[in-house]
């Protein structure tokens, strides 16, 4: 018999659908990855941009519409099929990183987060259960930032002390979200809710110190920062790679685990 392959199956299964229902055919996200992994006459470089700007739009929805548990299952498709072609080396994280976008956007932050957080997971020997999993908390981690005010989440310049302190809920609001909606694995939790923590016990919302802050936090928490340095808001501008890394290297120490850091800085210096 015959063997079909993931890119015929998922192509009869779109006309299916666009027989069934014309007027809202549309493709998932993790089929379109799927779709561009089994696309020979993709290079890596257009089939890294597929694939980024696939898993995107899942999170775009999630921040501009209602929140349901189908999309947090699809954004967790997403992510295990992209980590599927991390693993077969149809693409690669340093692809993923080189079509990042450097332009501050929240749901392009969560994607960056979540590249950046497999990456570093799989360069210091975690399994690929574990690599799916912070890939998904990566992803979800500002998740709770749907719950504030886009006055205060897309406002241009800085924060008043008061919009810091609704926006620094967020991780916990992200945390309830995804406990209503029975999510229940500690690790993607722990992503979400503690992501802003830090190793001196002076982060958010929890103030977790030293060894008490689970390893796939302080990863998440290294990728949050240095995205957030390394991308240009309406208020400041992009700093470059070095810069950002020096800044989390000199000014960052008692915040961050110096150790993933200096796996961090080597993963990037590939890139």
């Amino acid at each position: 018999m015959e063997q079909i392959t993931i890119k015929d199956a998922l192509k009869v299964k779109a006309v299916e659908r666009a027989f069934a229902n014309p007027s809202e055919f549309k493709i998932a996200p993790s089929e379109e990855i799927h779709l561009a992994l089994e696309d020979d006459s993709l290079a890596m470089p257009a089939k890294s941009r597929a694939i980024y700007n696939s898993t995107g739009k899942i999170i775009n929805d999630l921040f501009e519409n209602e929140i349901t548990p189908d999309k947090i299952h699809e954004a967790k498709n997403s992510i295990s099929a992209l980590l599927s072609g991390v693993i077969s080396d149809q693409i690669t994280i340093s692809s993923l990183i080189q079509v990042s976008n450097y332009d501050y956007y929240t749901y392009t932050h969560c994607v960056n987060v979540s590249v950046y957080a497999i990456g570093l997971a799989r360069d210091i020997g975690l399994s690929t259960k574990e690599l799916e999993l912070i890939g998904t908390g990566g992803i979800l981690h500002d998740l709770g930032k749907a719950k504030i005010s886009l006055d205060i989440v897309n406002k241009p310049g800085r924060l008043t002390e008061f919009e810091y302190k609704q926006m620094k809920n967020h991780p916990a609001y992200g945390y309830n979200i995804l406990t209503e909606q029975s999510e229940n694995d500690e690790i993607i939790l722990t992503c979400v809710r503690h992501h802003h923590e830090k190793i001196n016990g002076m982060g958010y919302p929890d103030g977790i110190m030293g060894s008490k802050l689970s390893i796939y936090a302080r990863i998440v928490a290294i990728c949050d920062i240095f995205d957030a340095l390394s991308t240009k808001r309406s208020y400041k501008p992009a700093l470059s790679t070095f810069e950002a890394l020096n800044l989390m290297h000199t000014k960052m120490k008692s915040e961050l685990d110096s150790r993933l850091l200096a796996q961090f800085i080597k993963m990037m210096g590939k890139s």
